[in-house]
């Protein structure tokens, strides 16, 4: 067996116990996802669904289960080399992705799939029209452009693309209002539900054997709503009666930019890290000049990482962006993410400096509430179809 993280409808996973768990509290992994209806205990192995008796929700990951005999390897180099072999046999890759340009820190593991990879973006990417002449409509537009272009480099065709098209500038509005109060879950929850619902039929669209989503790590809020609502479809799928794929997260930032495109230090999961070949950083590379409106922000790391660059060296770390960019950190999905907690010790590093026209866009007032609405919501329809179907 390869990698394992557990699989739908199952208490037991194979996963090794250093492996479960992704947030870097330590909390009772009790709490994951798949809202359970019944009551009682569970045995191990046994399928079905249950409501845990403090009334929260479960979700279990869609663990790597193919028939490989090879083990991954221990160290997280020797698992990217690992992982070039056996991601061969993924037909049908999926990648849910926040943002056009969020493709970026994967471009090397989407190099490897993408004439069978599927890509689909669940914003329209026009967060940042401020910052050009442009409304943001039309920066949207640009940059969905752009978007294409770049994975188009990665061997993916525009027609295995589909774009959402929800407005960041209305998720954020939305967010704020939350964190104010001006808005509750009930008046803001229509667009959350049409949200999952998109997600839903994109999931059905592609269709994968293997899934590639952003981590849910508290840096970024939309990272973290693409997360989830990409598990809660991948949840949906299967209950349908498809196989459950393997399913993968990979890190964008958190603390800013200070944590780029690699996992919290305190991160417990299973880490994989593959280096790019001299042509893979090359494609990469090529793929970042694809966006014209994001030079500024990646100047801005560059500019980071030179001034971390001694104490990087010190520590034998990457001390420019080429170097950072040539190796990609990414693994499988942890079996019982907690997201109705935070997954810092303090509420300061969860979205820092997000806001929306100065009204702060935060977990516990903004993503929190909107995730317990749609467990919640696939709760209720999880119900009802059960009680249709006896």
């Amino acid at each position: 067996m390869g990698f394992e993280s557990g699989s739908i409808g199952e208490t037991g996973s194979h996963t090794p116990p250093d492996d479960r768990h992704g947030n870097c509290r330590r909390r009772s992994y009790t709490r994951a996802v798949v809202p359970r209806p019944s009551s009682g205990r569970q045995r191990r192995g046994q399928k079905g669904c249950r409501t845990p008796a403090n009334g929260t929700f479960r979700l279990t990951a869609a663990g790597w289960r193919r028939t490989h005999t090879t083990v991954a390897p221990v160290d997280a180099y020797a698992r990217g080399v690992w992982f070039r072999a056996e991601c061969t046999s993924f037909r049908r890759p999926f990648f849910m992705l926040a943002h056009h340009d969020d493709e970026i820190p994967c471009a090397g593991v989407l190099g490897l799939m993408g004439e069978r990879a599927r890509v689909c973006w669940l914003t329209n990417s026009d967060g940042l029209y401020f910052e050009s002449d442009l409304e943001p409509a039309a920066y949207g537009e640009l940059r969905k452009k752009e978007g294409i272009e770049s994975v188009k480099l990665a061997g993916v065709a525009p027609e295995r693309t589909r774009c959402l098209d929800f407005s960041e500038v209305e998720i954020y509005r939305h967010l704020a209002a939350l964190h104010s109060g001006k808005m509750t879950i009930g008046q803001a929850g229509d667009l959350f539900d049409a949200m999952f619902e998109s997600v839903e039929q994109a999931v059905e669209w592609a269709e994968p054997d293997a899934v590639f989503m952003q981590a849910w790590q508290g840096g970024h809020p939309e990272h973290d709503l693409s997360h989830f609502l990409c598990r809660l479809a991948v949840e949906r799928w299967v209950e349908k009666g498809n196989p459950p794929p393997a399913m993968f997260h990979m890190p964008a930032y958190e603390y800013t930019v200070l944590l780029a495109f690699r996992f919290n230090p305190l991160y417990r999961g299973q880490r994989i890290r593959m280096k790019l070949l001299p042509a893979e950083l090359d494609r990469k590379l090529r793929m970042i000049s694809c966006y014209p409106s994001q030079q500024r922000l990646f100047e801005k790391f560059r500019k980071v990482l030179g001034a971390l660059s001694i104490p990087s060296a010190m520590l034998g770390r990457p001390r420019t962006l080429e170097q950072w960019l040539s190796v990609e950190e990414f693994g499988p999905v942890p079996e019982g993410i907690d997201y109705t907690a935070s997954t810092h010790f303090h509420e300061f590093f969860d979205y820092m400096f997000e806001d929306f026209e100065g009204t702060p866009v935060s977990f516990s007032g903004s993503v929190r509430p909107v995730v317990l609405h749609l467990l919640r919501s696939y709760s209720s329809r999880k119900l009802k179809n059960t009680a249709e179907s006896q």
